[in-house]
């Protein structure tokens, strides 16, 4: 009894001058209380960002090398346009069930362990010698991408504090769109000196140098409900995916009176009909719906999407309206492209401080004011472009996205409990994903629609001796755009003041 007495009372000493482990006790406290966390902070973040670049950028940076592809593998245009269609749907098909796996099995295990794939993918995706070789490894590179993509919301509201937490959050949205920005530049120098397996073998290094240093850095997950995953949901929402994809690219290639529409629209309703019935049956749901009832939840992932729509207009019309209306090159028009991404990089920490300091719900107004004046300025555009025009509605919208996108991810991640982290990290990346898709699709019909009516006769393409018609059909792809900006405007208005931050 005696010995037992001196051993607690060391026990209790030791706890008092802080000198027992919880971790390997079993007492898990947060990683904003964790010391030895905090001090890692900034390079957990760093890593956490790397992997969410890299997702991004292979994305973006296999279609500058599509033609070097397409002679190589001796492979028809729509055949090859698969290697970026694959990435996408399997990314987006898998996005949940990587927030849910973070969620119960641990968010840092599924990024290593994404990391890991997605250097897999990358090695196989650079020694392909036929097309279905190198589709299947566009296939396990983007469950790889997926990942990461899923959990880097929720890792970073977990390890930082309420105080720093908008500032994390912006520093992701900076590196989501510089991989999305550098893809084609970085592939046109790996290009211009080596192969096109180049583009997929700097993965490798890169990739192997990540993993080892998170081996060191970050820390064991604490955060783990443990909970089953439906699977039989999991497969009802990816097939409903893919037919959602299929819908797009058929409208897209084939217009609305293809016949191939209907069974897939049919096939997309009974998916996500289907998905619904068996989450409200299930008590451990793929994606709790409840989380849908709070506003903040809703509303924020609905006026991401309807943003993302928006903005895609100008990735589809400026091409055309620099080079072809207004002749120019195509360097000078990829240095006035830029200025939109990059003001969004500068101003994303900007947008961060504030956020941790300031209401979320005013500064997503400012932000989609900024857009929408944007938009208003395009409207006005004439066959002539004015520069410094262009140069202001370019800042502005890059300006305002950054303002938006920063608190309107930490009102969303904030409005669930710790435990859904993951899941809601997913449902971010995915409204990301899912408007840029849907606005290449509605860019398209508004842009094409527009010219037709004007012309008085059916177009797809850009009509070389009428840029009038394209002019004219690009201001009322723009008023389209600035319509759905203000709808996301209205849907962040609705969202409480005061968010609930952990």
């Amino acid at each position: 009894m005696q010995g037992f007495k001196g051993k607690f009372t060391i026990f209790l000493s030791r706890v008092i001058i802080g000198k027992i482990d919880f971790e390997r006790l079993g007492f898990m406290i947060p990683f904003t209380e964790d010391s030895k966390v905090q001090k890692r902070r900034w390079i957990i973040l760093s890593i956490v960002c790397m992997c969410t670049f890299m997702s991004c950028l292979d994305g973006s940076i296999v279609n500058i090398a599509m033609p070097d592809i397409q002679r190589e593998l001796h492979v028809d245009t729509n055949q090859v346009q698969w290697i970026v269609s694959i990435y996408l749907i399997v990314c987006c098909s898998t996005l949940v069930l990587f927030g849910k796996l973070g969620d119960s099995l641990g968010k840092i295990k599924i990024l290593k362990l994404g990391n890991l794939l997605f250097v897999a993918g990358s090695l196989m995706c650079a020694l392909s010698g036929n097309l279905l070789f190198l589709l299947i490894a566009r296939v396990l590179q983007g469950i790889g991408a997926s990942m990461p993509m899923a959990t880097n919301s929720g890792i970073i509201t977990e390890i930082f504090k309420k105080e720093e937490r908008g500032r994390a959050l912006s520093l992701i949205g900076v590196f989501v769109s510089l991989g999305l920005i550098v893809g084609p530049g970085i592939g046109g120098i790996l290009l211009s000196l080596f192969s096109w397996q180049a583009i997929f073998m700097i993965n490798v290094p890169i990739g192997i140098v990540l993993f080892l240093v998170g081996q060191f850095v970050l820390p064991a997950d604490r955060s783990k409900t443990h909970e089953k995953i439906d699977w039989a949901s999991f497969v009802f929402w990816s097939l409903t995916i893919v037919f959602f994809f299929g819908t797009l690219f058929t409208l897209q290639d084939s217009g609305w009176r293809t016949p191939l529409l209907v069974p897939l629209v049919v096939a997309f309703v009974v998916g996500i009909g289907g998905f619904i019935a068996l989450e409200l049956k299930e008590k451990q749901q793929l994606i709790d719906l409840s989380m849908f009832k709070n506003r903040n939840f809703s509303h924020g992932l609905f006026a991401g999407v309807l943003l993302f729509t928006a903005l895609f207009f100008n990735n589809l019309i400026f091409p055309f309206y620099l080079q072809e209306t207004n002749h120019i090159t195509e360097m000078h028009a990829g240095i006035l492209m830029m200025i939109f991404p990059m003001s969004m990089v500068v101003f994303a920490p900007i947008s961060g401080m504030l956020t941790d300091k300031l209401n979320p719900r005013a500064l997503t107004q400012f932000g989609l004011a900024l857009v929408i004046a944007g938009f208003s300025m395009y409207c006005i555009f004439g066959l002539k472009i004015s520069i410094p025009l262009f140069v202001v509605a370019a800042l502005l919208q890059g300006c305002g996205n950054a303002f938006f996108s920063t608190p309107n991810n930490t009102i969303v991640m904030s409005s669930v409990e710790p435990q859904d982290y993951g899941i809601a990290s997913s449902l971010l990346a995915l409204s990301r994903n899912l408007g840029s898709t849907i606005g290449s699709v509605v860019a398209t019909s508004a842009l094409f629609g527009a010219m037709s009516l004007f012309l008085g006769h059916s177009t797809k393409t850009y009509i070389e001796d009428r840029p009038d018609v394209f002019v004219n059909g690009m201001r009322v792809a723009f008023i389209i755009a600035a319509a759905i900006s203000i709808a996301a405007l209205v849907l962040v208005s609705t969202v409480n003041v005061k968010v609930r931050k952990k």
